[in-house]
């Protein structure tokens, strides 16, 4: 398959193709990490250090402001018959 093509699919509950990022912008994180200390579902964080494989954060408001957070690429593959291929794909758990 043409690399273009791929690269414009965009599968239900996948991130789209490439993100774009800069150092101290808001992120909003969209996986349960460890709710008991504040990495939960919709908290706010500012990116303070960016990687190819990691995004380090620190949270902004809230009871738990302060602490900090390594994200990880988290593996992920489609199971639809939607497209004529099995899309398998590494997403961070972040918008």
């Amino acid at each position: 398959y043409p690399r273009d093509l791929l690269n414009n699919l965009n599968p239900s509950g996948l991130s789209i193709h490439r993100i774009s990022l800069r150092k101290y912008c808001p992120i909003m994180l969209l996986r349960n990490f460890d709710p008991t200390i504040g990495h939960c579902n919709g908290t706010n964080y500012t990116a303070t250090d960016l990687n190819s494989h990691v995004i380090e954060a620190v949270i902004t408001i809230g009871p738990h402001s302060g602490k900090r957070l390594c994200m990880h690429r988290i593996p992920l593959v489609t199971s639809s018959n939607q497209y004529p291929l099995q899309y398998d794909a590494g997403s961070f758990p972040s918008n």
